[in-house]
């Protein structure tokens, strides 16, 4: 190991546990298991621009990124090899999808109940949520984000009782709309709807129109897509798209602004209940009284 690597072992100040391993591969989507089983050697390797959502939890604490290759921290390693065999791997594979369907929740919705929850989970090929298993989620979602339960349902965001209610009021205008299962296992691997047109096109002008670096693309893209299911302001976006260092020539402005646009639109809406935002604003504006729009 060279002086670099070895100052920065010794600066990761977190002691790593078994038990805390144990619990961050229960956390892990096949993608994230997978790239963890391939660094257990001792060789960096190269780094796929897609694989940035596998790495971005875990940066600095299990494994580090150098350049575009990336390398498990030995100490990491060494607990990886410890607790990872065919019994966690086993309860990983349903507890990791639990996990997926609390983030994409953390991000859509906010509030749930144990009915949603299920029809959530049961998204999965294969897979039908028993009672025991719901209550498993709820116990494995207050462990693992940043939901929590008032009167049987999950919320996010703020314990004040004003600010619950209005939120639940808003939510219930609006059927709770589930994504498909391609849709969650895109958001699941990539950290955004890779799979939707409005990103594939979004995702292509960035790095064929204006040569964005492939990394910085696929973590702007992680971050824009929560930003989109609350926020709606161009410039916002144009500010975060300058924060990841990719550079928007004047020309390609108006282009840019077009597809950014079609992928706000058509993102799903927290507030919505998960219905995508120009179609619940449109059903607003009718139900809206004469002579006013919403917003």
């Amino acid at each position: 190991m060279n002086e670099e690597n070895i100052a920065y072992e010794e600066a990761t100040t977190h002691e790593m546990t078994p038990e805390e391993m144990r619990k961050s591969i229960l956390c892990m989507s096949d993608g994230e298991i997978a790239l963890f089983a391939s660094l257990v050697d001792l060789e960096p390797h190269a780094l796929d621009p897609r694989q940035f959502h596998a790495t971005r939890n875990f940066n600095g604490e299990y494994i580090e990124i150098q350049g575009h290759a990336v390398r498990m921290i030995d100490k990491a390693r060494q607990l990886f090899n410890k607790v990872y065999d065919e019994e966690l791997e086993y309860t990983r594979s349903k507890t990791s999808w639990m996990y997926a369907c609390m983030q994409y929740a953390d991000i859509v919705y906010g509030v749930l109940n144990r009915r949603t929850i299920a029809r959530l989970y049961n998204k999965r090929p294969g897979i039908e949520a028993s009672r025991q298993m719901i209550d498993l989620l709820f116990n494995f979602v207050n462990d693992y984000t940043h939901l929590f339960t008032v009167d049987g349902k999950l919320l996010k965001g703020t314990t004040h009782r004003t600010s619950i209610d209005n939120y639940i009021k808003i939510h219930e205008m609006y059927p709770i709309l589930l994504p498909s299962y391609t849709e969650l296992t895109a958001i699941e691997e990539c950290g955004y709807p890779a799979n939707e047109d409005t990103w594939i096109a979004l995702r292509a002008y960035l790095l064929d129109e204006l040569d964005a670096d492939p990394y910085a693309v696929e973590a702007l893209l992680c971050d824009l897509y929560p930003f989109f299911t609350s926020t709606y302001s161009i410039n916002s976006v144009f500010k975060e798209i300058s924060k990841a260092g990719i550079v928007v020539p004047t020309k390609n402005t108006a282009s840019l602004e077009t597809l950014l646009v079609d992928a706000m639109k058509n993102s799903r809406v927290a507030v919505f209940n998960g219905n995508r935002r120009a179609e619940s604003e449109n059903k607003m504006n009718k139900a809206a009284p004469k002579g006013t729009r919403r917003p």
